[in-house]
Parts: C-alpha cells; sequence; structure tokens
C-alpha cells in the first residue's frame, strides 16, 4: 500500500466493535484522571493559602527565603543548653 493513500480515522478502516469496546475502557481512565487532576490542583491550592497565611500571621520570611537562600530572623535562634569544654 502506498503511504501517501493512508487516511488516519477514516471510517471505512474503523472496526465499530473495537471503537466502542477502546471507548469503553478509557471513559472511566480519563474520568480517573481528572479527578485526580483536580485534586492535586486542591491540595496545592489549600497548601499556597497555609504558607501565605503563616507567613503574614507568625513571619519568618518562608517565601522569600525560597527564593534568596536566606532567612531573616528578628530574634536571635535559641541553640539549647552549652556543654562545657572537655578536658
Amino acid at each position: 500500500m502506498d503511504p501517501s493513500q493512508v487516511r488516519p480515522y477514516a471510517p471505512e478502516t474503523v472496526n465499530d466493535v473495537s471503537y466502542k469496546e477502546m471507548r469503553a475502557f478509557r471513559t472511566p481512565v480519563i474520568e480517573t484522571h481528572l479527578t485526580t487532576f483536580y485534586v492535586l490542583l486542591v491540595l496545592i491550592l489549600m497548601h499556597l493559602i497555609g504558607v501565605v497565611t503563616t507567613e503574614v500571621r507568625k513571619g519568618g520570611a518562608i517565601i522569600s527565603a525560597m527564593f534568596t537562600g536566606r532567612k531573616i530572623l528578628s530574634v536571635k535562634p535559641d541553640t539549647g543548653p552549652t556543654k562545657p569544654p572537655l578536658k
């Protein structure tokens, strides 16, 4: 067969039974994919809202530290109890 004669999706080359079976198999997969996409989108938005809310309420420069690699602290961090040097 000459490749120039090939017509994708030509009605005479489609097997109706196979096409219907493929669509029946594909429908739940597409629905699951879309549902997972929207759930993931909501979780990402909730995460971003939580980060911004924490940034506004408590400060701490979380977001700016992600971009610059430096965190500006308003209070010197507590390093905990210090041990006496070993002799």
